[in-house]
């Protein structure tokens, strides 16, 4: 089976980015992603091809140029020199051409007078071959120093090393210089050149050593960038645009300083002195990889840093401190894996919601929502809430956590972070929901539709499922008319029991009779203390003062993480979860909102209902988003229509970091579009051979490509809708992302190891008391009346099991 190559595009439009470009550069190709080498590769070829041709247009001209070319080469090689001095002055990409062109001739004559043996044309080439290797350092050097300061890496705390840096290769440049100048008048040029490559590759080893870097990795990196950097014409929105010129002049820069050292080699054959020629063949490689390391040894203390768990810290500390209004306010999701470049939306987009998917094991949390948490709360005025429904590991908390501490040390004015846990003796704060700002301006129906929604005990409209619904709706209703006043779970579960198991006259027997599950979902959660703490029933002071108040979350920033472990607690988790939500919406009525909440749903299929579409439409307006995290749009599917249809509509931006349902597979697929592409049919016959071509519109991402993305661990598939504001110009087209971990890998791991917080200020025990029922028979209980007569004889009396029991329903 052959599989094709898997393809990359942007569909970014241009034309439609604000005038002002985003302030944060990263440097293009090779980093932060190793997946444009890629692209460097078929790049290279065109590049291989120019300088096959230079080579033999100065075989060609030297060949016919003859010795009357010397009087040629002295004043090119002085122009030559005089655009080297001016390279330092006017660093401009035109610059690397002109070289070319100066130093193309140049070399061409010397190459022609050193091998028809004309008198000082061995000297002459040997100082034009300088030459070029001293452009080509200036150049290396110009190249990626420039992307060391002018790139991320070089914001912030690394600026300060980077006048330092330069100084260091200055010095080392200047040593190597006087150690060539004094080895070449005692030993002869070709004895300093090699000097002087030793000296180079023994400095940059040392200095490698120092810094604890990969020697062959960092040279094959420094390599592929300065040869491969894409030109301004092709380089991404947001990537660091390179002072050296395109490829092709980088290439062809390189291709004429070694065509300059074999033409030495040729020109010591031709005298028959094949040591010379031999010691001249292989320096030009070798002083090649000599300059490479030497420049890369000394920029890469600020290149390297650039390393995906340093460059998305820099980023984000970038963003929020950049003049640049949209780009303060906007949200770093990755890279465009076509590219490189990075993928940033304005913030005012999630309030449009967003979704995260993938399967377990594909980076959903390490990638996708850990970094999201962190940068979230990098924003000083916004609230978030986190509800994890997996909770198996707390790395997600811990991201939050770090997060608190880096950006909101002041406590006084961000508040603790509060987290809210289920299970047995764990560490948590009270969340009593009844205590709730604007719970008790509800009416007594508002409030019964919002705990029957809630807990689950609205089961849809349609005819069987409406009757259960009405009769759970009564049973609550009826509790709330008895106790208008209740203020926790526990006090609305003893209402609800007391007219269950009493004979009350208030609810109809079939109602009473189908209302029973109101009474255990409610005894369910009456059952959690740090659900139901009211004033006054013996927990301390500090607990209350510290309970997660959800109208605060409007005034001024907080943090809260609920740890909702669905898999021990399947009835009670989910329930919990949506109660948060309509809570937030019911404290966003009646709160002066003064800032606005991001909320995140991991796990978010586990508390799917018929309802939640609601939430989704009702949030925006009450400056809530929603960024929601599942399995796959299928899991939504099967859980409920209604809110399967709510999440794929409505959410602005979604991230798949797998595809693995069929039908995400097809809608994926159509989503992506088409593209076009030839296809050549050649046919063979007697009469000759006949090529015919046609244009086919075949997807963008086929089947194949989508179980690529899904088995790699950096690549995701990106679709940014809404109103495409901003820098986010994808125009709702999805796209191949990049993305990488926001902090080491060590560090993620080590996270998930640590244990749950316990002594946070004003936590309590998370304790479960199942609330009992006794119930009681009724004392006027009427008498039961006589069975009919068995006629057919079907069911018999002593079949104990089938007998039917007249007071069923009394």
């Amino acid at each position: 089976m052959s599989i094709p190559e898997l393809r990359f595009d942007n569909p970014l439009d241009v034309s439609q980015l604000p005038d002002e470009q985003l302030l944060t550069k990263l440097p293009a190709l090779g980093r932060p992603q190793p997946l444009g080498n890629l692209y460097t590769w078929a790049n290279a070829q065109s590049a291989v091809v120019a300088v096959v041709l230079l080579q033999c247009v100065l075989t060609f001209f030297s060949g016919y140029a003859g010795a009357s070319t010397w009087v040629l080469s002295g004043p090119l090689a002085l122009l030559f020199a005089g655009a080297i001095v001016a390279r330092v002055r006017f660093p401009y990409p035109v610059y690397t051409w002109i070289v070319i062109l100066v130093a193309a001739p140049t070399l061409a004559a010397n190459v022609s007078m050193a091998v028809h043996r004309v008198p000082s044309g061995e000297l002459r080439l040997t100082i034009v071959w300088a030459e070029l290797i001293v452009c080509l350092l200036m150049e290396i050097g110009i190249h990626h120093f420039y992307l060391a300061k002018n790139g991320i890496t070089g914001k912030g705390k690394r600026a300060d090393r980077f006048d330092q840096l330069t100084g260091e290769m200055l010095n080392y440049g200047f040593a190597v210089l006087v150690a060539f100048v004094f080895i070449a008048i005692f030993l002869g040029a070709l004895a300093a050149l090699w000097a002087t490559t030793i000296m180079a590759i023994a400095a940059a080893s040392l200095r490698h050593a120092r810094l604890n870097l990969k020697v062959w990795k960092d040279f094959r990196e420094a390599a592929i960038s300065f040869l491969f950097y894409p030109s301004a014409a092709t380089i991404g929105p947001g990537n660091v645009i390179s002072p050296t010129g395109n490829m092709i002049a980088r290439v062809i820069l390189v291709g004429l300083a070694w065509a300059a050292g074999m033409s030495l080699a040729v020109s010591a054959g031709v005298a028959r002195d094949y040591f010379t020629a031999a010691a001249w063949g292989l320096l030009p490689p070798l002083l090649c990889i000599a300059l490479f390391y030497l420049v890369y040894s000394t920029a890469g203390e600020v290149i390297r840093l650039g390393a995906p768990e340093g460059t998305w810290s820099s980023i984000v500390e970038s963003m929020r401190e950049s003049p640049n209004p949209v780009e303060r306010n906007g949200i770093f999701l990755g890279y465009v894996a076509a590219d490189g470049s990075p993928v940033v939306v304005d913030r005012e987009l999630l309030f449009q919601h967003s979704h995260v998917l993938g399967a377990t094991g594909t980076n959903k949390s390490s990638m996708g929502l850990a970094p999201y948490i962190e940068q979230i709360i990098s924003f000083p005025d916004t609230s978030v809430v986190i509800i994890d429904l997996k909770a198996d590991t707390p790395e997600l908390y811990h991201a939050a956590n770090s997060a608190m501490q880096r950006y909101r040390s002041d406590t006084t004015k961000f508040g603790e972070l509060k987290m809210f846990s289920l299970e047995n003796d764990t560490g948590t704060h009270v969340f009593n929901p009844f205590l709730t700002q604007g719970w008790t301006n509800l009416s007594l129906l508002a409030r019964c539709d919002v705990l029957c929604t809630a807990c689950g005990l609205a089961y849809g409209n349609d005819y069987g499922r409406s009757f259960f619904t009405s009769s759970n709706s009564a049973v609550v209703r009826e509790a709330n008319l008895a106790n208008p006043d209740a203020m926790s779970f526990r006090q609305l579960f003893s209402d609800v029991a007391r007219l269950l198991t009493e004979n009350s006259d208030t609810l109809l027997p079939e109602v009473r009779k189908a209302g029973v599950h109101s009474m255990e979902v409610i005894g369910r959660m009456a059952a959690f203390n740090s659900l139901n703490v009211v004033p006054g029933n013996g927990y301390p002071d500090a607990a209350l003062d510290a309970q997660i108040q959800l109208a605060d979350f409007f005034q001024r920033p907080n943090v809260a993480f609920f740890r909702l472990p669905s898999t021990t607690a399947s009835i009670g988790a989910p329930a919990i979860a949506r109660l948060v939500l309509f809570f937030l919406i019911i404290a966003g009525k009646t709160a002066e909102r003064k800032i606005k909440i991001h909320i995140v749903c991991d796990e978010f299929q586990r508390m799917a209902s018929e309802s939640l579409d609601q939430i989704m439409q009702l949030a925006r307006s009450h400056d809530c988003s929603l960024t929601l995290a599942n399995q796959s749009l299928s899991d939504l599917q099967a859980s409920s229509s209604r809110i399967y249809q709510a999440v794929s509509g409505s959410c602005a931006i979604r991230q798949w970091f797998s595809v693995s349902s069929l039908s995400d597979i097809e809608s994926l697929q159509k989503q992506m579009g088409t593209h076009e592409e030839v296809q050549v049919t050649t046919t063979h016959s007697s009469k000759g051979t006949n090529t015919s071509y046609k244009v086919d519109h075949v997807p963008r991402a086929r089947i194949t490509d989508l179980h690529t993305i899904s088995e790699h661990p950096n690549l995701s598939v990106l679709q940014v809708g809404g109103s495409g504001r901003a820098y986010a110009r994808y125009r709702g087209i999805p796209f191949i992302c990049y993305s990488n971990y926001h902090i080491s890998k060590t560090e993620f791991e080590r996270r998930k190891k640590l244990g749950w917080p316990n002594d946070l200020p004003g936590m309590i025990k998370a304790k479960e008391e199942v609330q009992i029922v006794s119930f009681k028979s009724p004392s006027n209980k009427k008498p039961k009346r006589g069975r009919k007569p068995d006629l057919d004889n079907d069911n018999p009396p002593e079949q104990r099991g089938n007998r039917w029991d007249p007071g069923l329903f009394e």
